[in-house]
């Protein structure tokens, strides 16, 4: 049983360091993740999916048929595609929407374009921000934390134990 609980203890820390590695990288070479909420890119991209976008690709390289990222009027961020590159910006359509947003994106709304999605993981994140999410995020660090207090408590006590007894 102790090696099960030292075993999820150590995969636990592998994954959380490889997440923080991975996501340190992709920040520094511009790459952003956030959530999509809505179905207008099915079945391209799936209502909950992460979006990863290039922050770093400028707006004079964006092509027709790209998914591009771009701030809406609301402040939102919407992942549509781009169907006509005009003097006046990009106009762009959600692919499961029957008609076109219009011109929705110029050089100040520009964020970047998107590379892939991550099919429902989004509902995951979404999940974990909630207070009961934070909730379970912590109790789990909590139970790791405290695992491995007791973990050392014990071998330090068993060191002592085989020292008497020599």
């Amino acid at each position: 049983m102790k090696t099960l609980f030292k075993w999820i203890s150590n995969f636990f820390y592998f994954v959380l360091l490889v997440a923080m590695v991975v996501v340190g990288i992709g920040y520094a070479i511009g790459l952003r993740p956030y959530i999509t909420m809505s179905g207008s890119m099915e079945p391209a991209i799936h209502t909950g999916s992460v979006c990863v976008i290039d922050t770093k690709a400028t707006y004079d390289e964006v092509q027709k048929d790209d998914m591009i990222a771009f701030a809406a009027s609301s402040g939102m961020l919407v992942t549509h595609r781009a169907i006509n590159i005009t003097e006046e910006g990009i106009e762009t359509k959600g692919d499961a929407n029957e008609i076109s947003d219009g011109i929705t994106t110029t050089r100040e709304t520009f964020r970047g374009i998107t590379l892939f999605s991550i099919p429902y993981l989004g509902y995951v994140f979404a999940k974990l921000q909630t207070p009961y999410g934070m909730a379970i995020i912590g109790i789990l660090i909590l139970a790791v934390v405290a695992f491995n207090i007791i973990d050392a408590i014990e071998e330090k006590n068993m060191k002592n134990l085989v020292i008497k007894e020599e």
